[in-house]
């Protein structure tokens, strides 16, 4: 899509038809490696925070829920929960922000809970190209190019993408799809006859942020 503004030339199309196609298979090749953890070792989560992400999104996506009853409780006084988890009256529920397992829970129930792994992987490969996307409109298409690029290769952005139920990417995704939807109006340039049609946009723009501070408030 930018190589009509990065290679404005007849002689220089073709090139940029195929710098067009390099950068779409190095955010594939990106995001499939993000995925390699999830995709070859047994679960092993980095941190009291992304295990209890782990397991109340698939708690939620299985049975509708954020708490759980621990039995040993009723004898131990309430002493006994996992870190990052708490107890509020008889059921254990999570500390951190809840934004994070609802939503990944329910994209799990709609795909399968063997999709959490991959979840953070994907919207940080479509926050690549939002972002690039959004530059381009204060800075012009060749900026774009050049913005799309260097996140894609930052090692920092893929390696917290692998730690899947980790809020750090979520949260930043979501920021980047507001600012996007906000700044470049894709809804906009869709021809349609609906009157309300180009508000999409700034409905998107809302509910990207509100998702980003619900996954990451502080």
């Amino acid at each position: 899509c930018y190589r009509q503004y990065f290679f404005p030339t007849q002689m220089t199309k073709k090139f940029g038809h195929r710098l067009a196609i390099m950068i779409g298979a190095a955010v594939v090749a990106l995001t499939l490696a993000a995925c390699v953890l999830p995709l070859t070792v047994p679960v092993r989560d980095n941190s009291p925070d992304e295990a209890a992400n782990r397991y109340f999104s698939t708690l939620f996506a299985e049975h509708g829920v954020l708490w759980f009853y621990e039995p040993l409780n009723f004898i131990a006084h309430g002493a006994v929960h996992p870190r990052s988890m708490r107890l509020e009256g008889d059921f254990i529920v999570p500390v951190g922000f809840i934004g994070l397992p609802v939503l990944w829970g329910l994209l799990e129930r709609a795909v399968g809970t063997a999709s959490g792994a991959y979840l953070t992987p994907f919207f940080a490969a479509l926050a690549v190209l939002a972002f690039g996307d959004a530059i381009a409109v204060f800075l012009g298409r060749r900026a774009g190019v050049f913005a799309t690029v260097l996140l894609a290769v930052q090692p920092v952005w893929w390696y917290w993408s692998s730690r899947t139920f980790m809020p750090n990417v979520p949260f930043l995704c979501f920021l980047i799809f507001a600012f996007w939807f906000a700044a470049s109006r894709p809804m906009s340039r869709i021809k349609s006859g609906w009157a309300l049609f180009p508000l999409l946009d700034d409905a998107f723009a809302g509910a990207s942020l509100a998702v980003a501070l619900a996954i990451r408030a502080s």
